[in-house]
């Protein structure tokens, strides 16, 4: 073991987020009857210590997956190699404990050596959504050792895991803001030169380098929706009359916006369509008044319902999904019943500050082929709900 002697030249988060993040995570382990996390997807190790690394997969030397192991007393970094050429786990993250192993197998010794024992139980990423970083045999050789060395249990923590990223800090806040605005502001760019017979290649293009020169660090997706042509990425086909969909994400420093907005090329919109349009770009409106602390997802989406039911249009269970490190999350705007992983004792998904979400409601009119979407980005607040993508016009953009 190798404790810290000075504080990392690069941290990538103030030492206070560290203690934040690692005391809040130990209340939701101890609500949730763990006795230990271990944390094995890499955007895990990210969040938890700061560490910032880009894991190689090679042949001839299988390395070790970077790990970190929390319980109520540590939170250690399990590393490969030395750690007198350990620059990365030494100088990014805020760790003081940090462990040297040449094989993912050794991972049951680090986890007795801090306290693990008779009746623990320890969670890792094993549920849907999750990544485990470690090979399938290597975690099944982990799991046997701890039960056989230590009568402990490795167990599926995904639900601690989802909570513990579910609501952010200040900081975490501030980054998704500078993602969301500079997907915003190449959205609005792209909206302003997309034409009929552009290359949709051509335009996912320009929507990265948009969002890179609106101060993104990375780009995750730049998705082109031609009809018939929905879910899918950009396609080298040129951009037809009708209706195209712009759907893009910018990463700031790890945290992922996600918006959506349509433009009509070559025509007007009918008045079927334009009802529907109109429909679904108001009930974000009715999304961000319902949305605040306190308040059930059942109780958000009752409303999103009434709303849309009134206008003559048909919505389903979801009002939209959490965001973060990840453009999808959990829990979502879904009826309890729907993720009943994260339901209290009363039954109900309660929302609290912090949460992010994206509003992403599936609205259809019946006899229209087609649905529309106008995806805004919101984080909730101490009294209710900022829509952080205001900058971005929701109006239908047609270019006749």
């Amino acid at each position: 073991m190798v404790r810290r002697k000075a504080p990392p030249l690069y941290p990538e988060y103030p030492r206070e987020e560290f203690e934040w993040r690692a005391e809040r995570t130990r209340r939701l382990m101890e609500e949730d009857d763990l006795d230990a996390l271990m944390l094995t997807q890499n955007l895990h190790v990210y969040y938890s210590t700061g560490m910032q690394s880009v894991s190689v997969c090679r042949p001839d030397h299988p390395y070790p997956q970077p790990t970190v192991i929390i319980t109520q007393d540590d939170v250690v970094l399990v590393r490969r190699g030395r750690p007198e050429a350990d620059s990365i786990g030494v100088d990014t993250s805020w760790v003081e404990n940090l462990e040297y192993i040449g094989d993912e197998t050794d991972l049951a010794a680090v986890l007795k050596a801090y306290g693990v024992g008779r009746g623990y139980r320890i969670g890792t990423e094993l549920g849907p959504g999750m990544r485990n970083g470690l090979t399938p045999f290597n975690l099944g050789i982990v799991r046997q050792r701890v039960w056989d060395e230590m009568s402990a249990q490795i167990v599926d923590g995904s639900t601690t895991i989802w909570k513990m990223r579910a609501v952010k800090s200040k900081l975490e806040v501030d980054r998704m803001r500078r993602s969301v605005a500079a997907t915003a502001r190449a959205m609005d760019q792209c909206l302003d030169i997309a034409e009929e017979g552009m290359n949709q290649l051509d335009l996912a293009r320009k929507a990265a380098v948009f969002m890179l020169e609106e101060g993104a660090t990375m780009v995750d997706n730049m998705q082109v929706y031609d009809p018939p042509f929905s879910g899918c990425m950009a396609l080298d086909r040129e951009i037809e009359a009708g209706y195209i969909g712009l759907d893009l994400s910018a990463i700031y420093k790890y945290y992922i916006s996600d918006l959506y907005r349509l433009a009509l090329l070559g025509r007007e919109p009918t008045e079927e369509e334009r009802k529907l349009y109109d429909c679904r770009a108001g009930v974000n409106e009715v999304l961000e008044e319902a949305i605040r602390p306190g308040v059930s997802t059942d109780e958000v989406v009752a409303e999103m319902k009434a709303y849309v039911e009134e206008r003559g249009c048909v919505v389903g269970e979801g009002a939209g999904h959490g965001i973060g490190l990840e453009a999808h999350e959990q829990p979502g705007l879904y009826p309890a019943a729907l993720q009943p992983e994260f339901r209290n004792e009363e039954g109900e998904i309660i929302i609290e500050e912090g949460m992010m979400f994206a509003l992403e409601p599936s609205i259809r009119l019946p006899g229209l082929r087609w649905g529309f979407n106008c995806e805004d980005n919101v984080v909730v607040t101490e009294s209710g709900c900022e829509n952080m993508t205001s900058m971005l016009s929701r109006e239908l953009r047609v270019k006749s």
